[in-house]
């Protein structure tokens, strides 16, 4: 909603930003959503997925709620300052892409709305993992630990791991996770990557729940 003005010099292929005068939450929010939506329109086509259609209204050093948090309602996304244990939510990139998985599990499926609050959670490590590259969901959460909230690269299974959603959601964020390092192994890093982003994201179009994933992967294949 601001217009920020700041200086940048330029040291090899990094850009230096004056902490001081740029608002940076704001700055790598914007370019984390875009970045996020950018990569999700090569698998899903516009057309499929309302949710890339649309502005997202973002939040940073947003302080009403408490610390170590984000959430997404309503096309919009909430991101807690920083404290004296995370670190400002706006300059972590996974939990942004985490939080417009949200949006995105929002406006597609079977049925408007998240149907299922496991499957949601699980949809938003899954952006978050596919975008990186790595299964360490939420690097730099907390500060001075290089270990996220939840890993991807995990053996929780249908039935025995059912509960809280954020855990629940390892199920399936898990076996998606190991879909795509197996179709890498088959097919090669970069073809394999993109086989297993088509099979997750246009699955979405049609699931309203994990346990309809499966049997939706398959169709798609």
């Amino acid at each position: 909603g601001g217009v920020y003005s700041f200086n940048a010099n330029l040291q090899g292929s990094e850009v230096v930003v004056d902490d001081k005068v740029a608002n940076l939450d704001a700055l790598n929010a914007y370019v984390a959503i875009t970045r996020v939506n950018d990569f999700v329109r090569a698998y899903l086509p516009g057309g499929d997925a309302p949710w890339l259609q649309q502005p997202v209204s973002v939040t940073v050093r947003y302080a009403s709620e408490g610390d170590c948090n984000a959430y997404y309602t309503n096309n919009r996304i909430n991101l807690m300052a920083q404290s004296a244990r995370c670190a400002s939510m706006a300059r972590v990139n996974d939990v942004m892409y985490h939080e417009w998985g949200h949006g995105l599990d929002d406006h597609t499926g079977r049925q408007d709305g998240i149907t299922d609050g496991a499957f949601s959670e699980g949809i938003g490590d899954v952006v978050a993992g596919y975008m990186t590259g790595s299964p360490n969901m939420g690097a730099g959460f907390f500060i001075g630990r290089a270990k996220g909230i939840r890993t991807l690269d995990n053996t929780s299974k249908y039935p025995d791991d059912q509960g809280e959603d954020h855990s629940e959601g390892t199920i399936i964020a898990g076996a998606f996770w190991d879909m795509r390092i197996n179709l890498i192994s088959k097919l090669g890093s970069e073809q394999g990557h993109a086989t297993a982003a088509k099979y997750f994201f246009q699955h979405l179009r049609v699931t309203d729940s994990y346990r309809e994933s499966y049997r939706a992967v398959v169709r798609i294949d």
